[in-house]
């Protein structure tokens, strides 16, 4: 019998990737169940095949390729149980033979290293974040095989994730636009008060005092540098008054790509909670039905504005999506349903479609209310 070859040791961080890979793996299995499929598929079996195969790779490309592997296998789990458990095995044996590692800025493009201390993603008011949580809730299971056992392990669904520590947001320019925004109105209308000890506790108690006071050093910083320094600490970013120049920078660029976005066209799609967490794992599926016509029309629903029961939305759909359509309107005209007594506006558009060219998210509860006041305010003034 050929001995067996040892498998490789790559770097720290390399190996605590992979290590969530093979639990990940294991979570399927779980899943699944003990099958011929997922025998040859999962646990042991794939876990060394994911580690040979990023040994052949180059060593530059090595993290990206460990990295992809997460990205694709870890949702998956969570995915599966919104499928059919007869479609389940199919869901996963095409998307492992479908992946391949891709890298949009050159081949020897990494992702960006997690913050130290980093163990999970977490996503708070649209952004994600790196974040920690105590090893205690990380879901860790022994391998069969003594070679894939590795550091890492997976959130529990049951985790509390507002319980988790933020500690570098994937986006620093967008969340320091938004932090920024929403202080230095505050300030601006306190612009003489700026020294004031008080002014600290109660508009950014979570700034550290030490950190306060020295802003405070020589000149009295404006309004709009102060919140910019506020805006950065919750960022993440560095707040020294030496990189005001630098946070300007970053404000603009967020700017531009903030009204890049909103120039797309936002489409509104209201489902169940269920419903909306499988379609923001594996996109939308066509719904089939005749809708009164004396044909079958396939399409996903979706409108100008969000919809509520009031106006033919099921009580069980509470949840909102919102879609981002990469495309001008004249794309979906053809599959707009004009309705004279609607007083907005609704297209039954192909899945295949909304998958290939839109950005899709959950939206949370401040945000419908947000635009709900905005849809009142519209209809008093027309």
């Amino acid at each position: 019998m050929a001995a067996r070859k040892p498998l490789t040791i790559f770097d720290r961080e390399i190996e605590a990737t992979l290590g969530v890979v093979v639990r990940a793996c294991q979570d399927i299995e779980t899943i699944l169940g003990t099958t011929a499929v997922t025998d040859r598929l999962f646990g042991a079996p794939l876990g060394r095949a994911v580690r040979q195969q990023t040994a052949r790779i180059n060593s530059r490309r090595r993290k990206a390729f460990a990295y992809q592997w997460q990205q694709l296998l870890c949702p998956l789990a969570e995915e599966l149980t919104c499928i059919p458990e007869a479609e389940r095995a199919g869901v996963v044996r095409n998307r492992v033979a479908d992946f391949g590692l891709t890298d949009q800025r050159g081949r020897n493009k990494e992702p960006r290293s997690m913050v130290a201390g980093a163990n999970v993603w977490v996503d708070r008011d649209g952004e994600l974040w790196e974040a920690s949580i105590p090893q205690s809730e990380l879901r860790s299971t022994t391998m069969s095989a003594p070679d894939d056992a590795m550091p890492g392990g997976s959130v529990p669904a049951s985790f509390d994730k507002s319980k988790a520590k933020l500690l570098r947001p994937r986006n620093q320019p967008a969340v320091l636009l938004r932090e920024y925004e929403a202080i230095y109105s505050k300030l601006k209308a306190r612009k003489n008060d700026l020294r004031n000890a008080a002014l600290q506790a109660q508009l950014f108690p979570d700034v550290e005092e030490a950190t306060h006071r020295r802003w405070m050093e020589g000149r009295t910083p404006t309004p709009s540098e102060l919140a910019l320094l506020v805006a950065a600490d919750r960022a993440k970013l560095v707040p020294s008054r030496r990189n005001l120049s630098r946070f300007r920078q970053l404000l603009a660029e967020a700017r531009k790509i903030r009204a890049k976005v909103d120039s797309r066209l936002k489409l509104y799609r209201r489902v169940t909670p269920e419903e909306a967490q499988r379609t923001l794992q594996i996109g939308f599926r066509d719904q089939r039905h005749n809708y009164g016509t004396d044909r079958e029309w396939a399409g996903v629903w979706v409108s100008q504005e969000p919809l509520d029961a009031n106006e033919g939305t099921a009580l069980a759909a509470t949840a909102l999506l919102e879609i981002e359509l990469a495309l001008p309107e004249s794309a979906i005209a053809d599959y707009e349903w004009v309705e004279d007594a609607k007083p907005h506006r609704e297209w039954l558009v192909p899945a295949e479609l909304l998958n290939a060219h839109a950005k899709v998210r959950l939206m949370s509860e401040a945000e419908e209310t947000t635009l709900a006041l905005k849809r009142i305010a519209k209809r008093l003034k027309d």
